[in-house]
């Protein structure tokens, strides 16, 4: 098996882990006030990696990763408030719909053409999506477009738009860059947003002190399995294209699934799950 593969299941296992402690530690914190809390600390376990970290770069890359992490900043803003909003096992199949706007971004951005394989694929996501947001029985074919129009879904699908023009423009960066400098920078400017986001809008240190103080085990597991994940996913798409390496890394949603059953206590696990595989079919369609 490709070494590239291995790096990106690893990332899908630690990366699930890290979703748990994610809605855990949301769930006694504003989104704002756990982002202010949680990116130091991912920034803290990076510079375990310290030697492996270039900070002398070019400065127009610099720049476009400054440029990049307010892009970044907004994008987990929102995905932050579905999470807090929103069951876990929810979610996790929800994030299976990025490589369709990964294809839509294509397809304006860059001019790409659309192959009856993505069509496939595409109808697959969307009756994965229909699936998962329906109940029980279909008797109300309505009843999932009314909860798609949830407000927190439409934060997270927003934030899963924006997720995708930063992931291409990751991998450009990455032809460029080490994974653990790319992170360092991510991590170092992201951090920044946040504390003065924090300080001029919000509660400043006293967020920071009541989120440590209320959930500092989940923080710590979320930044520790966050970093794990997301060096794992870097050095994926180092050795391979982003558009295999990425909906790979989308089994993510179904080890969430079954860990949102088991941690969380979250119901309809079955439901989702088979629902969440619908979908992981049509990303691998569009990524063979």
């Amino acid at each position: 098996m490709l070494s590239w593969i291995w790096f990106i299941v690893a990332s899908s296992i630690f990366g699930a882990i890290a979703m748990v402690f994610k809605k855990k530690a949301l769930s006694k914190a504003h989104t704002v006030e756990y982002l202010f809390a949680f990116k130091p600390l991912e920034l803290a376990f990076l510079l375990l990696f310290l030697p492996f970290i270039v900070f002398k770069i070019d400065f127009h890359i610099v720049l476009f990763m400054f440029l990049l992490s307010l892009l970044t900043s907004v994008a987990l803003i929102y995905i932050a408030k579905s999470y807090k909003h929103m069951e876990l096992s929810m979610i996790a199949p929800l994030h299976n719909l990025m490589p369709l706007f990964v294809i839509v971004l294509a397809v304006f951005l860059l001019g790409e053409s659309i192959s009856y394989k993505h069509f496939a694929g595409i109808g697959l996501l969307l009756a994965g999506t229909y699936y998962l947001e329906s109940e029980h029985h279909l008797s109300d074919w309505k009843t999932p477009f009314k909860k798609l129009k949830s407000k927190y879904v439409l934060f997270l699908l927003f934030g899963f738009l924006l997720s995708s023009l930063i992931a291409v423009s990751e991998k450009w960066i990455i032809s460029s860059v080490s994974p653990f400098t790319l992170l360092f920078y991510h991590y170092s400017f992201q951090s920044f947003n946040f504390i003065m986001l924090s300080t001029f809008v919000y509660g400043g240190f006293k967020d920071l002190k009541h989120a440590y103080k209320t959930s500092w085990k989940n923080l710590l597991g979320n930044a520790f399995f966050a970093n794990i994940s997301n060096l794992l996913y870097f050095f994926a798409i180092s050795l391979t294209f982003i558009s295999l390496a990425a909906p790979v890394r989308r089994l993510s949603s179904l080890f969430a699934i079954f860990l949102s059953g088991r941690f969380l206590h979250e119901g309809r696990i079955m439901h989702k799950t088979f629902a969440c595989a619908i979908m992981l079919a049509g990303v691998f369609i569009i990524a063979l």
